[in-house]
């Protein structure tokens, strides 16, 4: 027994399709170049959302951060710190010390 196709084809469909795709193909429209202002956009959009982010952080941490201590503050922090951690037997204060 053999297997019937149920799809039928018109008549003479064969025929005409090659003129038919000629003719779709002459009146496709063409392509339209892409300008530059479209190709560059994402690369700003990057470039801005980068600055952005660096702006946001910067104003962040700007806002957020102790208060610099004066600098005499600084420097008696600073000499401590080279107390504790220096010989004292070594240490010469400028006011010991003998100008020629």
């Amino acid at each position: 027994m053999a297997k019937k196709n149920g799809i039928k084809t018109p008549d003479g469909y064969f025929d005409s399709l090659q003129s038919r795709l000629i003719s779709i193909a002459d009146t496709a429209p063409s392509v339209n170049k892409v300008g530059f202002v479209r190709k560059v956009a994402p690369y700003f959009a990057y470039a801005a959302s980068l600055v952005a982010a660096v702006l946001l952080g910067s104003y962040i941490l700007r806002k957020t951060a102790v208060p610099e201590m004066e600098n005499s503050a600084w420097e008696e922090n600073l000499v401590a710190e080279v107390l504790m951690s220096a010989d004292p037997y070594a240490i010469v204060f400028e006011s010991e010390t003998v100008n020629p």
